[in-house]
């Protein structure tokens, strides 16, 4: 993680923080890639070291940094994989509610380079995330609204999470229609290979 600025502590035992919404994580041979998607104004939290591994903020303001190391009671045997340090992710702005959106990419050796970028979605409560090759929508509500999306190019599939089981679905692809229905488990997957945009009607 870039550009980190420590605001309690030290920058190797403390509470540090960034505007960056990308981190890479390493593990010997393991690597993971985090993009946080939303909210739109996401910061980044790296808390960790031997007075901060088990740092808890016990009186809900996070801008004070009173909380407290809660280390009673932990176990550090190494088999009980303990981390040192945790990644936080918080909006810049305070408001009542908030959406998140954060994608893990795990890899071997080397860290996954493709970019995944939110995309912007005609239609409420619902968000998106697309990869090089694949578009995922997310729904947060069981009667969604119609949903409107421009495919980028090169994206092959696309699979919706969160929609109503057994559910049909009339969906608009480039001018023609097809009906499908959902899984059991709430999802619908499409191939759209050479689509440019998508109409999803319930």
């Amino acid at each position: 993680m870039r550009n980190l600025l420590a605001v309690k502590g030290s920058m190797e035992n403390g509470i540090l923080e960034s505007s960056e919404t990308v981190a890479l994580v390493a593990n010997r041979r393991g690597r993971m890639r985090l993009d946080s998607l939303l909210p739109p104004d996401a910061r980044m939290r790296l808390v960790g070291g031997p007075d901060y591994r088990f740092y808890v903020d016990i009186d809900g303001d996070d801008k004070t940094f009173d909380g407290k190391n809660m280390s009673v009671g932990a176990k550090l045997k190494s088999w009980y994989d303990a981390g040192m340090w945790r990644i936080e992710i918080y909006p810049a702005a305070e408001r009542r509610r908030n959406r998140f959106l954060t994608v893990l990419s795990p890899s071997l050796d080397e860290f996954r380079p493709e970019p995944v970028r939110r995309l912007v979605v005609n239609g409420d409560g619902v968000a998106a995330a697309a990869s090089p090759e694949s578009v995922v929508l997310f729904f947060e509500r069981r009667q969604p609204e119609p949903v409107e999306l421009r495919i980028p190019e090169g994206v092959a599939s696309l699979c919706a999470v969160g929609l109503p089981p057994f559910r049909e679905v009339s969906i608009g692809l480039d001018g023609r229609n097809e009906q499908l229905r959902t899984t059991g488990e709430g999802t619908l997957w499409l191939d759209v290979a050479g689509q440019t945009s998508i109409t999803l009607i319930w």
